[in-house]
């Protein structure tokens, strides 16, 4: 793991960002550089190492998820604990093929969720260079036939069962039978 994270000097500008909560943004600001998180944006982190890290109390965090979501700045997995910065790929391309090598490594020891396909949509999206797709497991980056055909389900995600609002995976496809782990 880097010991640094790429910031984008025009996020103070972006106007999805500046509509957040002052707690939502700087809870976006410890998404981008927290020690949990990697170059391309999906990584695993708790609410409760959040809290600790930022000595915030639960209901503060609780109330910090739901705008950034609904912004769609992030989504998150509350079952696998998994959060995926929407916009990390278009300020983080890897640079070189050892780079795609340890991401690949990092991407298959992370819990599968449907917010991995979410990962290959950005992926395609924001990386121009087919070698710097190689790190993508090849079933998630053979889905956008699959992604396609859910295309009108609700860009809101679904709500894990118990779940609140703030726990919206994106876009409530299912993966692949060959990429859950056993």
């Amino acid at each position: 793991m880097s010991g640094y994270s790429k910031v984008p000097r025009q996020l103070f500008a972006d106007p999805d960002f500046r509509a957040l909560p002052e707690d939502s943004r700087h809870l976006y600001l410890y998404l981008l550089v927290c020690p949990h998180a990697n170059s391309f944006g999906y990584f695993i982190v708790s609410d409760g190492y959040v809290r600790d890290d930022l000595q915030w109390e639960p209901e503060r965090l609780a109330e910090a998820w739901g705008p950034l979501v609904q912004a769609h700045l992030v989504h998150r997995d509350a079952r696998t604990r998994t959060v995926l910065i929407l916009r990390a790929l278009a300020e983080n391309a890897p640079e070189n093929p050892s780079v795609v090598k340890g991401w690949r490594n990092l991407v298959e020891a992370l819990p599968r969720s449907p917010l991995l396909l979410t990962l290959a949509k950005q992926a395609k999206l924001y990386l121009k260079q087919p070698w710097q797709l190689e790190w993508l497991p090849k079933e998630l980056a053979e889905t956008e036939d699959q992604e396609e055909e859910h295309a009108g389900q609700s860009k809101q995600g679904d709500i894990p069962s118990g779940g609140k609002a703030q726990d919206r995976v994106d876009p409530g496809v299912r993966l692949p039978d060959n990429l859950h782990k056993a």
